[in-house]
């Protein structure tokens, strides 16, 4: 038969009972769930220094289409380091398909004045799944500088972890909320992009402008701006002279916060009032980098009395 599919009861013929496999129900399973950790069982396999052991309370959890549960305290050996130099030593929930059994495990680091995350096994025999990582100093140092790497089921939706313990090896696709950040982020080329942001876009901050020239008329917003995302600006608001005259063209009207200031020159096409023959302005922020940085000029070939910065968003480098 060149198609076969599982978990029935019996074959096609409706009489003879189905064998349904351990590699099947893995692939079936593996395709179905996240790995991770049950965030609402026991501690999570939360982690304390015991001397030379790291005591891993009670927690359940899921890897590669394998399900395991710990309901008691267990003290993980932390190898003693013999060499003069660091190492970092890291605490996993190993499968073994072979030995039928998901064990705590630790995975020895290379000794080294800068060590190195040791590498994760994960193959169809072996998988491995980061729970902790710990550094113990050369000559026999104590167990020290405890990380989390602890990732969480989550049924709702997306792999729960934090910005600094994502998923290690992971495929196309892959989508992760940062409990930490509030983001939404999915793996895809090679590196982890940002879907969404709860952060963003932040509140609007004000923008001084100068005081006794330039005021903010009636009918617009108050010159302000915010991040739309990390390094992205938006502006907005309405900006005319104190005395209600014409503005000048190449007068700059205020001076941005310098966490704003761009990296090179920005221009923008703003709305403006009509006093001739004209309903566009140009405006201009100067670099960071440069004499007068972070001036608001506007240029024009008429005379306003006011123009807007709405819709203005640049990025800062």
């Amino acid at each position: 038969m060149a198609f076969r599919s599982w978990p029935h009861d019996y074959e096609p013929d409706g009489t003879t009972e189905q064998e349904t496999y351990e590699s099947d129900f893995r692939f079936s399973l593996t395709a179905a769930t996240q790995d991770g950790l049950d965030p609402s069982f026991g501690t999570a396999l939360d982690a304390s220094v015991s001397g030379n052991n790291l005591d891993l309370g009670t927690g359940r959890g899921v890897l590669d289409g394998y399900a395991f549960a710990s309901d008691t305290t267990e003290s993980v050996s932390i190898p003693t380091n013999s060499s003069s130099l660091p190492r970092l030593y890291r605490v996993v929930a190993r499968l073994d398909v072979a030995a039928h059994q998901i064990l705590p495990h630790v995975i020895e680091g290379t000794a080294a004045s800068n060590p190195q995350i040791p590498s994760l096994t994960r193959t169809d025999a072996i998988y491995d799944l980061p729970v902790w990582r710990c550094r113990r100093g050369g000559g026999g140092g104590s167990i020290t500088e405890l990380v989390d790497e602890r990732t969480y089921l989550n049924p709702a939706g997306a792999l729960a972890c934090t910005s600094s313990t994502r998923p290690p090896n992971p495929l196309p696709g892959t989508t992760i909320y940062e409990s930490d950040t509030g983001r939404l982020v999915y793996y895809h080329d090679g590196q982890w992009v940002t879907a969404a942001d709860g952060t963003y876009p932040t509140s609007w901050q004000p923008i001084p402008l100068r005081t006794g020239r330039y005021t903010t008329p009636a009918h617009g917003w108050s010159p302000s701006w915010r991040w739309v995302r990390p390094g992205r600006v938006e502006l907005r608001g309405t900006v005319a002279r104190v005395d209600g005259g014409s503005i000048a063209s190449g007068d700059y009207f205020a001076i941005l916060p310098s966490a704003i200031r761009p990296g090179a020159y920005v221009r923008h096409m703003g709305g403006a009032s009509q006093t001739s023959a004209g309903w566009s302005v140009r405006l201009e922020i100067r670099s960071r980098n440069v004499t007068e940085s972070g001036q608001i000029t506007l240029w024009h070939g008429y005379n306003p009395t006011w123009f807007a910065l709405d819709g203005w968003t640049y990025d800062i480098s």
